[in-house]
């Protein structure tokens, strides 16, 4: 892909499992209405093997296809991908989930706002969830695919035009978060405000609060009123694009974060602690949510792996286990606390427990890594 007359290779990554091949396949598809020249799509199996799927992929030029018995997680298995051949060789590096469809424009528009940011660490779009989409953009999908599914031909901008407006938060999957990463996820100020909230309900949170920026009203009114760009502390692992040059600079993802989880906010925490910037590029957009089963995991198991990873997390961004004990532990029992208040949907006692485990299991992996290091 030339840009400002300069050639640039770009390097797709997409992890799947065994039970996850019909949304990739979505997934694929839309890829290749992109047809950007110079694009090498990598992709992974992670956890299985297939034999029809080896041979229909062995067709698609300039598609690599690879496998795995062993699921390596999202940080092993995207590790795996940014040290193959094709990989090394390109310049623009950009993250997938394998249950996203791109519109027609996502890889040219997303590489040219990478290129053109020039303190760009880690960058991403504006993703949508597909399972609040208006009928606008339901009825575009109306012609078939490479495989025979169903693919649009939707542009950035059309996507934009259907949701910017009523209900718009709602809309979305992810917007970024904002751009103090110790605000975002280690702060206890939004938990303060959680717990006022419940106790008295006429107190409403300011609009610029909120870390999650799609719940967030202020970012929601500088969308809307054309801003083309803005700077986060985390682009969702959905939908990253870096140059390769920032691998070279600051390493690959940390498996210590396997499964999944948090991996994406580590590396672009990394980013920022180098000197580099993260954006979204609101001119270009991202439907996400083909494969409804993510939404079915089980909310202690969650709650567990999330304290897990936010424990290492902490460690991570300050180097410091009595002050990652601190911060988590007073998240915890703050998380608790707003627990036992009324319309609370969880079981509090199950839920301190999960977060209790998971942290304790942060801390094991913390010291083994910091006794291998």
């Amino acid at each position: 892909m030339k840009i400002s007359g300069k050639n640039y290779k770009i390097n797709i990554l997409i992890l799947f499992m065994p039970s996850e091949i019909e949304p990739t396949l979505t997934t694929i598809e839309s890829l290749f209405n992109n047809n950007v020249e110079n694009t090498t799509i990598s992709i992974l199996q992670n956890g299985g093997t297939s034999l029809q799927l080896k041979e229909k992929f062995s067709k698609i030029k300039n598609l690599k296809y690879y496998e795995s018995k062993d699921n390596l997680g999202v940080a092993g298995g995207r590790n795996f991908l940014l040290k193959t051949d094709e990989c090394n060789a390109s310049d623009v590096i950009l993250f997938l989930d394998n249950d996203v469809i791109t519109p027609v424009d996502y890889v040219e528009r997303l590489t040219t706002f990478l290129i053109h940011q020039k303190d760009a660490g880690v960058v991403g779009a504006m993703t949508a969830d597909i399972n609040y989409s208006t009928y606008g953009i339901i009825k575009s999908f109306n012609e078939k695919g490479v495989w025979g599914g169903l693919t649009s031909h939707i542009t950035s901008n059309e996507i934009k035009k259907e949701l910017i407006g009523m209900n718009f938060s709602m809309r979305m999957f992810h917007m970024g978060t904002r751009h103090n990463y110790y605000y975002t996820y280690f702060s206890f100020k939004l938990i303060y405000f959680e717990l006022f909230n419940r106790l008295l309900c006429f107190l409403r949170y300011p609009l610029d609060v909120h870390p999650e920026l799609k719940k967030n009203l202020y970012y929601e009114k500088l969308v809307a009123e054309g801003i083309d760009k803005y700077d986060v502390s985390n682009v969702p692992g959905c939908c990253q694009a870096f140059k390769k040059s920032l691998i070279d600079e600051i390493g690959y993802l940390d498996e210590c974060f396997n499964p999944y989880g948090y991996e994406d906010v580590d590396f672009c925490i990394r980013a920022v602690k180098n000197g580099y910037t993260n954006y979204i590029d609101t001119n270009t957009w991202l439907l996400h949510g083909t494969d409804s089963r993510h939404g079915k995991r089980d909310v202690y198991i969650q709650e567990q792996n999330r304290f897990k990873c936010m424990t290492i997390l902490s460690y991570n961004a300050f180097k410091s286990i009595r002050k990652c004990k601190v911060i988590i532990v007073k998240l915890i029992i703050l998380n608790f606390i707003n627990k036992l208040m009324p319309f609370s949907n969880v079981n509090s006692i199950r839920w301190i427990k999960s977060a209790m485990n998971g942290f304790k299991i942060g801390l094991k992996i913390i010291k083994e890594k910091k006794h291998n290091d």
